[in-house]
């Protein structure tokens, strides 16, 4: 079965990818006509912002970044989640904003110590790490558990896709102790293509996304980021 978009999807995103879709093609485009969505939600959201890019690409403008920033503040009945592997830009980007959640998309425990740095110190409400996909250990550094900039929420899954590696089964066991232990919300989105005890790829599916007997789902409070 083949897929037709429609013209509102071939206006808002092609170009963006190679026709194959596997490839970006470097054109970044901000659709100005969804920036005032959040005015329509009456009641808080959790918002995750451009969940499948990164708002602080090199690509994309700081006027940009102002703009999305206004939204936000204008408003600010809802918290916002920017997530991003671009630390050394995340930095400088915006302004101490009470209901901005800023976070680091890491993989092991290498590119974590390269962004706790810059995560630590980026004015926030809250900070947050999505350790996905977990490609090797990871153990949270004690400034990272406790005090004013500790993080505020974790989350956790395996990879998925055709080429994807498995996560160690006590890798995110040991992160959930460790959150637990210091009062952090767990967020165990999958194991991925891989399941805990298989030798096998089973797919994502049927590998599932329990953890321990149960899934995990927790989230911080909106106001307690």
């Amino acid at each position: 079965m083949g897929c037709n978009p429609s013209p509102t999807m071939r206006a808002n995103y092609g170009g963006l990818v190679t026709p194959d879709g596997k490839e970006w093609t470097g054109e970044v485009r901000l659709l100005r006509g969804r920036l005032d969505r959040p005015a329509l939600w009456k009641t808080p959201k959790l918002v995750f912002v451009n969940p499948l890019g990164d708002l602080f690409h090199g690509c994309v403008p700081y006027l940009w970044m102002q703009e999305i920033h206004d939204v936000m503040c204008a408003y600010n009945r809802h918290t916002y989640v920017v997530l991003s592997k671009r630390w050394d830009r995340m930095i400088h980007a915006f302004p101490a904003t009470p209901n901005l959640v800023v976070g680091v998309s890491v993989h092991d425990q290498a590119s974590f110590d390269e962004a706790w740095p810059y995560l630590r110190e980026t004015p926030a409400a809250g900070r947050v790490v999505s350790y996905e996909p977990a490609l090797g250990p990871l153990v949270l550094p004690a400034d990272a558990l406790t005090g004013a900039r500790r993080l505020r929420w974790v989350i956790c899954g395996g990879e998925s896709g055709n080429l994807a590696r498995r996560m160690g089964s006590d890798w995110p066991c040991e992160l959930l102790i460790q959150c637990h232990d210091a009062g952090i919300p767990f967020f165990f989105k999958q194991w991925g293509e891989w399941g805990p005890m298989s030798l096998d790829r089973i797919g994502k599916k049927k590998a599932g996304r329990v953890l321990g007997g149960r899934t995990w789902d927790e989230r911080p409070e909106m106001g307690g980021m």
